[in-house]
C-alpha cells in the first residue's frame, strides 16, 4: 500500500533506506552530494563557546526539533503548578474528544513521551510554500473527535506529531499567550537566541511548517547549538530537576526493545541514551527533525557541557545525526575523555540454544506502516519476501532464536500478546558516522476470510489510485510527487489492504500497534460514492478515484473553474496531447501541477513561477485555489 501524502514524514525521524532489508554495505566513502545534501550549516559548542561552526547565517526549519522547545514550555509551567504532567488532557483542554472513551485516560506526559495512543499526524495544510496557515491548529480537536486510538493511552510509545499539537493548545491555554509568543518570551530572549523565531513570523521562507508545536521552530546551527547548551549541566536557563526530568528514560515505560535504538524517548527527546556515546558510558541527548526538503539533528552531551547541531538542505536527520556525533566524538577524545572513536557496538546472541524447528511457529505474515512481509523459516535461514514490492532477503540461523549477517540480525518477541519481528541494526556510512537500530520492525497478522461481497468490493478497486482534493493550493504535497493513496492487495496477506484490516464493503481499519517507528502515522481507509464518483476518506483528508477523472481539452482555448467546494481539479493527459505545450493564467492563490506517468512531478507553477510546461505522456495535471477562480487554458 503506498503511503498516503507523506506529509507526516516532515516532522520527524526519515530513516536511510535500510529497514527490514539491510544489506552488508560498502567501505567507499560516501558524499554529502551523493546523500541527496545540496548544505549543509554546524555548530558545536563546549562549556558555553563555539569552538566550531560553519555557514550558519541562514535560518532553517528545524522540524521535529521544535518538540524539545515545546516540552521545555510545558515543564516551565509545570514548575510553576500551571500543569501536571499526570493530570488528563481533558484537564486542560475539555474541549478534547475522541470517538474512543480511552482518550479520557491520555496525560499531558504521554503527548511528550508518545504514548497517547493517537494515530500520528492529521496534518492537512501544514506543509505551504511561502505562508502561514492555521488551519491545522484550529482544527486538531475536530479532526480528533472522529479519530480512535491505535493503543491504550500509556501501554505504548509510538512517535506523534498531534500529541505536541495538543501540547502546543495546552501551552496557549494555561500561559494566555500564543505558542510563538510563549517561547520567545520564556525561552527564546533568555537565551539570547536573536534569530529562531516560529513560522507564524518568518517571511519570504520557501519551506513554512505551520505545525508550530510539533515543527515549526526556525533557527541556525549556532543558535540551535547554543538553546542545546542550556540543557547540559552548566546550562542556566532551566532548573536542574527540569532537565532532568526530560532527559528521563521514558522509554522504559510500557511495550518496547530495549536495545541500541534510534527512539528511547524522554520528554522532547527522540533518546536519552544515544548510541554510539552509550557505548562510553555518556549520556548524550538527541533530537531530529525533518521537513520536506530540510533537516536537522540536535546532540547534548549534560555532564560534559557540550553540544552539537548540523542542519541541511536535502538529506536526512539520520545523515546530520551521524555528523554531529563524529563532531562531538572527535571533541571527547581530543579533551581526554574517551581514548578512541571506535566504539562500533555489537550483536548479542542469547545463550540459550533453540533448534530452529521450533522458530517455524513465527512463519507468516507480518504488517507495519510501510511494509507487509512474508517470513518462511526453513530448516538453516530465515526468508523475508515484501509481498508488494518482490524484494526479498535470505538470513542465516546463528543460533539463539537469531537470523542475521554482519550488519543486521532479525528475531522474534512476543510482548504484551503480541508477536513481534524484532530488528537490529549496527552500521557505518563511510565518511559520515555510525548508526544503530533496535525496532520492532513488524507485527504478526492472522489471514481474515472476508465475506463475498466484501472481497468483490475490494477486488474492484485493486490497484486503483486516489488523488487529493482538499490541501491548499500552496501545499507541498502538491509538488513533492503525485499525492496519492491507492489500493494494493496481496494474496499473501488476504483480508488487508497494507496495514489495514477491512471491516465492510467501504471500511478498513489501521489493524497494527507497533511501538518506534513502524506503527506511526496510521489512518483508517473509508470510500463513499456521489454523483457517481467514488471518494477516499483517509488522515483527514479527501481523495477522488482516478475512475471519476475526464482527460483535459486538447482545444486551443478552454477554462478550468475552482467550483464551491473548493476541491482541487484533476485532468489526465492522453496520449493525443502529449508533447504539446500548455499555457495556464496564474495569478496569486492560484496553482497548476503537471505529473509524468509515474508520479513524478515535472513543473510546478508554485516553485517554477512559470505558466507554460510541455505535458508529459499518460499523466496527469491537477488545479487549485479559491472557489470562483477560472483558470484559461490554452493547449498548443
Amino acid at each position: 500500500m503506498r503511503r498516503l501524502i507523506s506529509a507526516f514524514l516532515c516532522i520527524t525521524l526519515i530513516f536511510i533506506p535500510i529497514t527490514l532489508f539491510a544489506e552488508e554495505g560498502s567501505s567507499k566513502p560516501i558524499s554529502l552530494a551523493n546523500l541527496g545534501i545540496k548544505s549543509i550549516q554546524y555548530a558545536v559548542i563546549d562549556s558555553g563557546k563555539i569552538e566550531s561552526e560553519y555557514n550558519t547565517s541562514s535560518l532553517f526549519p528545524v522540524g521535529s526539533v521544535s518538540k524539545v522547545f515545546t516540552a521545555a514550555s510545558v515543564m516551565l509551567l509545570s514548575k510553576k503548578s500551571l500543569i501536571d504532567l499526570d493530570k488528563p488532557v481533558t484537564e486542560y483542554l475539555p474541549e478534547f474528544k475522541m470517538a474512543d472513551e480511552r482518550y479520557k485516560d491520555i496525560t499531558v506526559r504521554m503527548l511528550l513521551n508518545h504514548t497517547s495512543g493517537l494515530y500520528g499526524s492529521t496534518m492537512k495544510n501544514s506543509m505551504l510554500f511561502y505562508e502561514y496557515d492555521s488551519y491545522y491548529h484550529d482544527n486538531i480537536l475536530k479532526e480528533l473527535e472522529i479519530q480512535t486510538l491505535k493503543s491504550k493511552p500509556g501501554e505504548m510509545a509510538s512517535y506523534c506529531n498531534d500529541g505536541y499539537t495538543l501540547a502546543e493548545l495546552i501551552i496557549e491555554k494555561v500561559s494566555g499567550m500564543s505558542y510563538s509568543d510563549f517561547i520567545k518570551q520564556n525561552l527564546l530572549t533568555p537565551a539570547n537566541l536573536n534569530l529562531t523565531t516560529t513560522a507564524d513570523k518568518v517571511s519570504g521562507m520557501k519551506d513554512v511548517v505551520s505545525a508550530l508545536g510539533a515543527g515549526g521552530v526556525y533557527s541556525n546551527a549556532s543558535e540551535l547549538c547554543k538553546f542545546g547548551y542550556e540543557f547540559t549541566y552548566a546550562g542556566k536557563l532551566f532548573e536542574s530537576s527540569v532537565k532532568n526530568s526530560m532527559a528521563s528514560p521514558e522509554y522504559l515505560k510500557g511495550v518496547s526493545p530495549k536495545g541500541d535504538s534510534l527512539l528511547k524517548f524522554g520528554l522532547g527527546w527522540d533518546n536519552v541514551e544515544l548510541y554510539p556515546f552509550s557505548g562510553y558510558n555518556i549520556k548524550a541527548l538527541s533530537k531530529g527533525g525533518d521537513t520536506l526538503y530540510y533537516h536537522s539533528c540536535l546532540i547534548v552531551i549534560p555532564k560534559y557541557n557540550m553540544a552539537a547541531a548540523v542542519m541541511t538542505e536535502g538529506g536526512s536527520s539520520i545523515y546530520c545525526q551521524m555528523i554531529a556525533s563524529e563532531y562531538l566524538l572527535s571533541l571527547l577524545k581530543e579533551k581526554g575523555i574517551i581514548e578512541n572513536t571506535n566504539y562500533s557496538g555489537s550483536f548479542k546472541i542469547p545463550d540459550k540454544e533453540i533448534n530452529i524447528s521450533e522458530l517455524k511457529k513465527y512463519n507468516g505474515i507480518y504488517l507495519s506502516n510501510a511494509q507487509n512481509i512474508k517470513v518462511t523459516i526453513n530448516d538453516s535461514s530465515l526468508v523475508m519476501d515484501e509481498v508488494y514490492t518482490g524484494v526479498s532477503q535470505t538470513l542465516k540461523y546463528l543460533g539463539g532464536g537469531v537470523f542475521g549477517n554482519n550488519v543486521m540480525h532479525v528475531s522474534f518477541r512476543e510482548d504484551d500478546g503480541e508477536t513481534y519481528l524484532l530488528q537490529e541494526i549496527y552500521a557505518q556510512v563511510p565518511g559520515l558516522g555510525k548508526y544503530s537500530i533496535c525496532e520492532y520492525g513488524a507485527q504478526k497478522k492472522e489471514p481474515v476470510q472476508l465475506a463475498k461481497a466484501v472481497e468483490d468490493a475490494w477486488t474492484e478497486r485493486n490497484g486503483l489510485i486516489y488523488l487529493l482534493l482538499d490541501e491548499k493550493y500552496s501545499s507541498e504535497v502538491y509538488a513533492k510527487s503525485l499525492p496519492a493513496a491507492n489500493v494494493l492487495l496481496a494474496s499473501q496477506s488476504p483480508g488487508y489492504v497494507g496495514y489495514l484490516k477491512i471491516i465492510d464493503e467501504n471500511t478498513a481499519k489501521a489493524d497494527i500497534k507497533i511501538p518506534g517507528l513502524s506503527g506511526r502515522d496510521l489512518t483508517d481507509y473509508v470510500f463513499f460514492n456521489e454523483d457517481g464518483a467514488e471518494y477516499l476518506k483517509a488522515e483527514g483528508r479527501l481523495f477522488l478515484s482516478i475512475n471519476s477523472i475526464p482527460n483535459i481539452y486538447s482545444g486551443e482555448a478552454s477554462k478550468c473553474t475552482i467550483l464551491s467546494s473548493g476541491y482541487s481539479r484533476w485532468f489526465k493527459i492522453s496520449k493525443e496531447i502529449a508533447g504539446k505545450n500548455i499555457t495556464v493564467n496564474i495569478q496569486k492563490g492560484s496553482m497548476f501541477t503537471l505529473y509524468d506517468e509515474n508520479g513524478k512531478t515535472v513543473k510546478s507553477s508554485v516553485l517554477s513561477g512559470e505558466n507554460t510546461a510541455v505535458l508529459p505522456k499518460g499523466g496527469y495535471i491537477v488545479f487549485s485555489a479559491s472557489p470562483g477562480y477560472v483558470f484559461d487554458i490554452s493547449v498548443k
